[in-house]
C-alpha cells in the first residue's frame, strides 16, 4: 500500500493530484472508515503509466442496531 505525493503537475498534468493512491491503499483507506464489505477494480488492465492508472472503491457498512 502506498500513496504518493505529486506537489506540481508531474501526475498526469494535473497540478491537482497531490496525493495518489495505489488502488489496494484507496480500499484500505475505506475499510478504516468502518466499512465491511469492500470492492475495487480497476477501469482498465494492461496500462503502463501511473498517470493513466484509475479505478473505483466502494465500501459499504451494516446497519447499526
Amino acid at each position: 500500500m502506498v500513496m504518493e505525493f505529486y506537489p506540481t503537475i508531474q501526475y498526469g498534468g494535473n497540478e491537482s493530484n497531490w496525493w495518489v493512491p495505489t488502488l489496494t491503499c484507496l480500499a484500505n483507506m475505506v475499510v478504516a472508515t468502518g466499512s465491511d464489505h469492500v470492492k475495487s477494480w480497476k477501469l482498465k488492465d494492461g496500462l503502463t503509466e501511473p498517470s493513466e492508472y484509475s479505478g473505483f472503491v466502494v465500501g459499504t457498512r451494516a446497519e447499526a442496531n
